[in-house]
């Protein structure tokens, strides 16, 4: 028997909620309440010819509080392959929609990258943290990849793509860089 993860219960609490409160919780969910830098980190499958090919990806996201966002920097691996670690910025921008609630103040929605990847998202009441997964197939016939948003400080940000919290290295200088996300 597979073994339920937090995602998994959180996503059923997310889907079956009562209709009665996700009301009473419209007005907290919007593009402002995703507002800020995020680290997404995630990890899944590819699905090409029938084979599952494994990949993880760790992107800093800025949600720009107005449904669109940009993407500093991302770095992607696919069967054990870096691409090209990525600093695509405002071109590989794209927008998102936050405009469902559900029981206990989780706001549902969906982020669309310029790139076609989709991903539906759920974000925690505070708007802190969230979890998303991919909807959608590039370059492959499916995909099974979800991983964890979490919102980090803005200060001790750095021109250059160098991007410092808490006096640690969270993503290096990406300049000269390729860009790709799986």
């Amino acid at each position: 028997m597979k073994k339920i993860t937090k995602q998994t219960m959180i996503a059923l609490v997310v889907i079956f909620g009562s209709p009665a409160m996700a009301h009473a919780d419209d007005q907290q969910c919007g593009a402002q309440r995703l507002n800020g830098l995020y680290v997404f980190s995630a990890a899944g499958y590819n699905i090409v010819g029938g084979v599952t090919v494994p990949k993880a990806l760790v992107e800093v996201i800025e949600f720009n509080g107005d449904r669109t966002l940009d993407t500093p920097g991302v770095t992607v691996s696919i069967d054990g392959n870096l691409l090209p670690p990525g600093h695509p910025g405002p071109g590989s921008s794209g927008h998102y929609d936050l405009g469902i609630a559900s029981a206990g103040g989780f706001c549902i929605g969906a982020v669309t990258f310029n790139d076609g990847n989709q991903f539906d998202l759920y974000l925690s009441p505070n708007g802190n943290e969230g979890w998303m997964i991919q909807t959608n197939a590039i370059f492959a016939t499916g995909a099974v990849f979800q991983g964890k948003l979490e919102r980090v400080p803005r200060w001790g940000r750095a021109e250059g793509g160098l991007i410092i919290v808490a006096g640690e290295t969270l993503a290096a200088t990406m300049a000269g860089r390729g860009s790709g996300r799986a």
